[in-house]
């Protein structure tokens, strides 16, 4: 296994412990607070999954990029990048303080809690410089040693019966924790980047003037990762919500693979595409190892569902075990779609990034308000695989130059009919 595979291995090993302490919270939460307030909770935060896109204004998909095509800017790449995130992110905070001022919202109080995360999104970009770098291993301790110290005071908070509002506030204190613990480790490594800070508007200018189709593309493609909760609140109940919620967690809690995988591998990527025969081998290579492990993940929960479901979350959460069963192969679109968005930025094809977002958007919605006034959360993971199957898959007929990248993919779900040939070629 060649040293790109080994980084992303090194990175998804940062990610998992996250996620195993996010979910023991998690379940520990749902069954303190039962069906409405999760409902709450959740509906929150898919409100604050809104802003997001807009503070990370496309770049961070860039940053790994740019460092790899320039390595001599890291320094004004990172300053730059951190300055506008930082911005961005003071202006829509003070933004959604002031809307909860005039506004008799419900939640307003949760909602500024949880926008104060936005500006630790800023240091976001530490992170991925360290990846660009090959320097994985201190994510690895920034987000353990973060994700310990706020899921144990989670549990405390909950167990204790604290209002979410407070527990709301320890949300945004593992982002905190980990963005300073970023600042520490770089500062230990390159205190030269913290002297003279200056900044590079005509490098800004630059850099937004492709982003920003990024920026679109992100948030069409938060729009039906989230809307279904916003929607399954408006058409039916939080209680709706709270349930979905824990199915929608479970499957998308599988999503850092992918993004991990694909980030870690995409300066190979990048180093073949002079030769296109190359450069579709090891994306051949990418897609089927990725769609090798979404299938396996998806017939595995489809049998554990619910005694998955009943053992750790309780019966009154039964309905979540019939939702995942269906939201969860939308997973496979997902990991393969990760490397067309890796083809997008290697290609530049950012206005085409906006299209098959918004295309899946659209879908989504429609479906959303087709299904979920009549079946409810399953409705809108039904409406989830058909949008995500239509952004990361059949988009791609509609770009000519692509077309090779969808034969690519429907070669990679027949993976487990090519066995013995995919174990040769990583041998390789």
């Amino acid at each position: 296994m060649n040293k790109h595979y080994k980084n992303s291995f090194a990175l998804l090993l940062n990610k998992a412990v996250t996620i195993v302490l996010t979910l023991a919270v998690s379940i520990l939460f749902a069954r303190c607070l039962g069906k409405e307030l999760l409902g709450k909770f959740n509906y929150g935060l898919s409100i604050i999954a809104f802003l997001k896109p807009i503070v990370d204004f496309g770049l961070i998909g860039m940053v790994v990029k740019e460092i790899h095509q320039a390595p001599n800017n890291r320094v004004k790449i990172l300053r730059n990048v951190f300055t506008i995130k930082l911005c961005l992110a003071f202006i829509i905070v003070l933004g959604v303080f002031v809307f909860s001022y005039f506004s008799s919202f419900e939640l307003k109080f949760l909602i500024c809690i949880l926008s104060l995360g936005l500006i630790n999104q800023s240091f976001a970009v530490i992170q991925f410089y360290f990846e660009a770098i090959s320097l994985g291993k201190n994510n690895l301790i920034a987000f353990s040693t973060a994700s310990i110290i706020s899921s144990v005071l989670k549990i405390i908070f909950i167990l204790n019966g604290f209002h979410i509002n407070y527990i709301a506030i320890l949300f945004v204190l593992d982002t905190t924790l980990a963005s300073l613990i970023f600042v520490l480790i770089l500062y230990r490594r390159n205190k030269s980047i913290f002297h003279d800070f200056k900044i590079d508007f005509k490098y800004i200018k630059s850099i937004t003037s492709k982003s920003y189709l990024l920026l679109l593309s992100s948030f069409a493609s938060i729009f039906y990762l989230k809307i279904d909760q916003i929607m399954l609140k408006m058409m039916r109940s939080y209680e709706e919500v709270g349930v979905y919620s824990i199915a929608a967690q479970i499957s998308e809690v599988w999503y850092f693979i992918p993004a991990t995988i694909a980030a870690g591998y995409f300066p190979k990527i990048l180093e073949t595409k002079h030769s296109f025969k190359d450069f579709k081998i090891e994306v051949q290579k990418l897609l089927d190892f990725l769609s090798f492990l979404s299938i396996l993940i998806a017939v595995i929960l489809m049998f554990i569902a619910t005694p998955l479901i009943n053992f750790f979350y309780g019966i009154e959460f039964n309905e979540a075990a019939t939702i995942l069963k269906i939201h969860i192969w939308a997973s496979v679109f997902v990991f393969s779609g990760s490397v067309f968005s890796k083809w997008i930025l290697a290609e530049e094809k950012y206005k085409y990034s906006i299209f098959r977002h918004i295309l899946g958007a659209t879908f989504n919605l429609i479906l959303n308000f087709v299904l979920i006034p009549k079946y409810g959360g399953i409705g809108a993971a039904i409406s989830t695989i058909i949008s995500y199957a239509v952004a990361h898959f059949f988009s791609i007929l509609l770009l000519k130059k692509a077309k090779w990248l969808f034969l690519a993919m429907v070669k990679s779900y027949l993976v487990y009919f090519r066995l013995p040939i995919i174990i040769k070629k990583f041998k390789s």
